[in-house]
């Protein structure tokens, strides 16, 4: 299990599939609490569906057979003996796991998620549990501390594998090795997995519908810095790089503005959180710096050995970071994929290359229509600074509660109208969002549409905005807004992403916060009576 979790897990952008191959999932990070320093992570694992929630919820039972019946089928293709039985009771044991783990929305408080012991009182939090093989196989030798998420769950959940019949426990990892590296491996095992984590729950992987689609993937996930140089390349015009510069400028100057005008934040609070902002690393586009590689050498040896050894020479060098500081301008993500984060210890906010691009930005197209898609995207990661969990961090990116206890109360007060609204919503028959998961990136978008639209009105000099094909400079803000998240998604892949919690489906980015902002309801006259209408007093207004 550790050497699964260490050397042999692919951490690129695009590999999301791993879960919990191991009782506990493990990753070298910059430390909350001292962020100039990085430190060694440890969360509960043991769960190969995405949460715990997929093994009791009645809206997601079909999902817990097909993953009984997947599994079957891998341990027969593998010739694993009795593959019907030994899926029983896999799903049996990772069943009574997932009742011992700590719930998502428990977690989402990174205070609570923080929890420093020393190697010795892991052991003794989780006696059940072969600390020193684990960590032989990643390749680490003792570690003298840790950060943990939940020490309780810990020990529940090794005590249930200390209790599990050894033969089932050698089956699952048998399946876990397979289901992980089935497109390095073979054809029927690579349609079994396209059948399950691909057409069930909408999982990106190695394991893609289209070869081309999977050898595309394949090269982010273990060389992500070639590729990202190539795209950068040939794909990133300097007008594109010079557009994105400046507008990430006047967000910071509108963000900075309406802190400043925050009326429920004492003296001392306002002027930490402008801080806050005024250093904050606002990351568009791409690096200045790629990796070379020049320490991975691919021996030619076969796919599935290159693959390993690329993952194994990515884990080193996170390993190594264990004894040096924190290098805080390296950059997450491949500019070549389109996503984007903020990280709150680094207090940088990122957006990749590749997200600027019709119908998100477009240098040569109208500024209201930029502003509204992607200006409200870069806002959003500027936003997650101050929302209920952006706001435990400090300037310096430590976790710490800066704001005055009362301030506090008032955030997470909005916080919790906001996430019974979000929690309200029935995107699919009996399915509703989880409200308390999705809170801060609700709480952040209804900020970065009215920072964005903050920023983009100053781009005017205090002229009107033209009039372009009979809509105003605000309402083609708003449908700039409303095109750049227009998604077609299946219901089974709207339950499952309403399951895992993790982010709103693509309407809720738009429905959900547009009610909240004034200046939508002037610039379309929504009125009482119409869907979204909300009376003034029921808007959100938090910066």
């Amino acid at each position: 299990m550790g050497h699964m979790e260490g050397p042999e897990t692919l951490r690129g952008a695009n590999m999301r599939d791993g879960y919990g191959r191991g009782m506990f999932r493990m990753n070298v990070a910059q430390d909350a609490r001292m962020p100039d320093r990085n430190a060694l992570y440890l969360a509960q694992g043991g769960l190969m569906l995405p949460d715990p929630s997929y093994y009791s919820a009645p809206e997601v039972a079909d999902v817990r057979e097909k993953y009984r019946a997947y599994v079957q089928q891998v341990l027969t293709l593998i010739g694993w003996p009795e593959p019907q039985a030994r899926a029983n009771e896999i799903l049996a044991f990772e069943t009574a796991v997932a009742g011992v783990s700590t719930p998502l929305e428990q977690l989402v408080d990174p205070a609570l998620a923080y929890n420093p012991v020393s190697l010795a009182e892991l052991r003794k939090l989780a006696p059940g549990f072969d600390w020193a093989a684990y960590f032989a196989g990643a390749g680490i030798a003792h570690p003298k501390w840790l950060v943990i998420d939940d020490p309780k769950a810990f020990g529940r959940i090794a005590d249930q594998f200390a209790k599990a019949d050894l033969t089932m426990l050698r089956a699952r990892q048998a399946f876990a090795a397979a289901d992980y590296n089935a497109a390095l491996l073979s054809d029927d095992l690579v349609a079994a997995k396209v059948g399950f984590r691909t057409n069930v729950l909408n999982t990106p992987s190695l394991a893609a519908r289209e070869r081309k689609d999977g050898a595309e993937r394949l090269v982010e996930a273990v060389t992500p810095d070639v590729l990202g140089s190539i795209y950068v390349k040939r794909f990133v015009p300097p007008e594109v790089d010079a557009g994105a510069k400046r507008m990430t400028e006047a967000l910071r100057a509108a963000l900075d503005a309406r802190l400043a005008n925050a009326d429920w934040l004492s003296a001392e609070s306002k002027a930490e959180a402008r801080r806050k902002v005024a250093g904050m690393q606002i990351r568009v586009g791409y690096p200045g710096h790629f990796d070379d590689y020049s320490g991975l050498n691919v021996a030619g040896d076969g796919l599935y050995e290159d693959v390993h050894l690329a993952a194994a020479y990515e884990w080193r060098e996170l390993v190594g970071r264990l004894d040096k500081p924190f290098d805080k301008s390296r950059w997450f993500l491949p500019p070549m994929y389109p996503q984007y984060l903020y990280d709150p210890q680094s207090n940088a906010a990122e957006v990749s290359a590749a997200l600027f691009q019709p119908p998100f930005f477009d240098p040569n197209a109208d500024e209201a229509v930029n502003y509204g898609a992607v200006g409200t995207v870069v806002a959003s990661k500027m936003m997650d600074a101050f929302n209920v969990s952006g706001v435990r961090y400090d300037s310096s990116g430590r976790l710490r509660d800066w704001l005055k206890p009362d301030e506090i109360a008032h955030l997470e007060q909005l916080g919790d109208t906001l996430a019974g609204r979000y929690s309200a919503f029935e995107p699919v028959p009996g399915v509703h969002p989880r409200g308390k998961v999705l809170v801060d990136e609700a709480m952040s978008d209804i900020g970065a549409i009215e920072v964005a639209l903050d920023a983009y009105r100053s781009t005017l000099g205090g002229r009107a905005a033209p009039v372009v094909d009979g809509l105003t400079g605000d309402e083609r803000f708003f449908l700039g807004r409303a095109q750049s998240w227009r998604a077609r998604f299946s219901d089974d892949a709207m339950r499952n992403q309403l399951t895992q919690g993790s982010n709103a489906i693509p309407w809720m980015r738009v429905n959900g916060p547009l009610p909240n902002v004034d200046e939508w309801y002037a610039a379309f006259g929504v009125k009482p009576g119409d869907k979204l209408y909300l009376p003034p007093d029921q808007r959100l207004h938090l910066w």
